[in-house]
């Protein structure tokens, strides 16, 4: 996230923005779409952000890793000067 503050300064790109994902049995990432605040480069970034994770913790179902989807907040506030 740090890499992309340069970004959301320049842009004072705030607010929150939900992302829909899935989390496949080994924990990747797949199906990234922001739900809200669609078509702005805050949207394009948060979905950039959740794209480029680590490896996620994949959902347990009956003791067995299972596919699930996921929805995320993703809130950028401005700093208090």
């Amino acid at each position: 996230l740090g890499k992309h503050f340069d970004d959301i300064d320049k842009y004072k790109m705030y607010g929150t923005c939900t992302v829909k994902f899935i989390v496949d049995k080994e924990g990747k990432v797949t199906a990234v779409e922001a739900t809200t605040m669609k078509g702005t480069r805050f949207a394009a970034l948060s979905e950039k952000i959740i794209k480029n994770s680590p490896r996620w913790s994949p959902a347990v179902q009956y003791g067995r890793k299972v596919n699930a989807y996921r929805v995320q907040p993703v809130t950028l506030t401005p700093p208090d000067n």
